[in-house]
C-alpha cells in the first residue's frame, strides 16, 4: 500500500529514466523528426528584466546567449553548448500589481494544429493569455492556462517536433504539475490534450500521478499539500551534475532556495530554486550524492 504524502516531503519524487526532447536544432535536419504531440518541447522564460536573468542562467547552468532583435523587446535565445534549450522574452511591468518586477518560466507543449488545441482548452476550461501567433523560424504559438490558472504554451512547431532522447548535462530533464486540485487537473488534461493519466507506480505516494500517451510519460502531476504557501503551475527540471553546487551558485547571484537539496533515496537529489525576479526551476542530479557533496 502506497504512503500518504507528508507535507516536509512532497517535491521528493522519483523521476525514472530521465528522458527530454533533443535539441530543437535537430529540426534543421533534412528529414523532420516525426511529430510527437504532447510532449513539452519549449521553454521560455518572460520577465521585466531580461539582462538580469539570462546573466544569471549563464553563470548558474553555463548556457550562453544568442539575442534576435535589439532594444527591451528583443527576444534571447539560451543555449547550452551547441543547441537551444529555451529563450527569453520581456514584458512590460504592470504598475498595478503588488509585485511589478518578475520572471516566469513558461513551458509549452506540441500540437498538430494551434487552433484546434486552443480551442480545445478553452472547453476544457481553461482560458487563452496569448492567442495564437505565427513565430518565424518556430510555428504557431500560443499561450493558455487550465482550470486553476497554471500558465503553458502550444507549438505547432514549423519544422516537426524533436525526438525524445537521454538527458544531459544542464539540460532540461522533466516538468511537473503541482496542483491544488489533482482530480480536477487530470480531468482537464486529459480533455484538453489527450493525456491518459495513470498512477505513478514509481513513488511511494498515492496520489502521484503521469500524464501519458502511447505509453509514453511525459509529465507528473503532484498534489500540492494543505499549508504549503504555494500556487499550483508547472515546474521544470535541469540535471546538474551538483544540486547542492547549483544551489550555492544561485544563491551568490541573488536566488532563492524554495526546497533545499534532499535525497530521493536510490535514486536522485533534487532541489527547488528561483532566480533574483523569481523564476522557480528545479535542480535534479543523478545518482543522489547529498552525502558526497556535503563533505566538500
Amino acid at each position: 500500500m502506497k504512503s500518504t504524502r507528508l507535507p516536509a516531503s512532497f517535491l521528493l519524487f522519483a523521476l525514472g529514466v530521465l528522458t527530454w526532447p533533443a535539441s530543437l536544432a535537430a529540426a534543421d535536419a533534412s528529414v523532420s523528426p516525426p511529430p510527437r504531440p504532447r510532449m513539452f518541447v519549449w521553454a521560455d522564460l518572460v520577465t521585466t528584466n531580461p539582462d538580469t536573468v539570462v546573466n544569471f542562467y549563464s553563470k548558474v547552468f553555463g548556457w550562453t546567449s544568442r539575442k534576435v532583435g535589439s532594444g527591451p523587446q528583443g527576444y534571447t535565445l539560451l543555449l547550452n553548448g551547441d543547441h537551444p534549450v529555451g529563450g527569453v522574452a520581456y514584458r512590460p511591468a504592470d504598475p498595478q500589481s503588488k509585485a511589478p518586477g518578475g520572471a516566469r518560466w513558461i513551458g509549452s507543449v506540441a500540437v498538430a494544429d494551434i487552433n484546434a488545441a486552443v480551442a480545445a482548452v478553452t472547453a476544457a476550461g481553461g482560458r487563452t493569455l496569448a492567442s495564437p501567433r505565427q513565430v518565424t523560424g518556430r510555428g504557431w504559438q500560443a499561450v493558455v492556462t487550465d482550470r486553476e490558472g497554471s500558465v503553458f504554451g502550444l507549438l505547432a512547431s514549423a519544422k516537426g517536433d524533436p525526438a525524445q532522447g537521454a538527458v544531459g548535462e544542464n539540460d532540461w530533464a522533466w516538468v511537473q504539475l503541482l496542483s491544488r486540485q489533482p482530480a480536477e487537473a487530470a480531468a482537464f488534461y486529459e480533455k484538453a490534450l489527450g493525456y491518459v493519466v495513470t498512477d505513478d507506480s514509481r513513488t511511494a505516494w498515492a496520489d502521484d500521478r503521469l500524464l501519458t500517451r502511447d505509453g509514453v510519460a511525459y509529465a507528473g502531476l503532484t498534489p500540492l499539500p494543505s499549508g504549503i504557501d504555494a500556487r499550483s503551475g508547472w515546474l521544470g527540471y535541469v540535471r546538474v551534475s551538483h544540486v547542492q553546487a547549483a544551489v550555492d551558485a544561485a544563491t551568490a547571484l541573488g536566488g532563492r532556495v524554495l526546497v533545499p537539496a534532499r535525497d530521493v533515496p536510490g535514486a536522485m537529489q533534487v532541489a527547488i530554486i528561483t532566480d533574483p525576479l523569481g523564476g522557480a526551476i528545479g535542480l535534479v542530479s543523478v545518482p543522489a550524492i547529498a552525502g558526497k557533496e556535503g563533505a566538500k
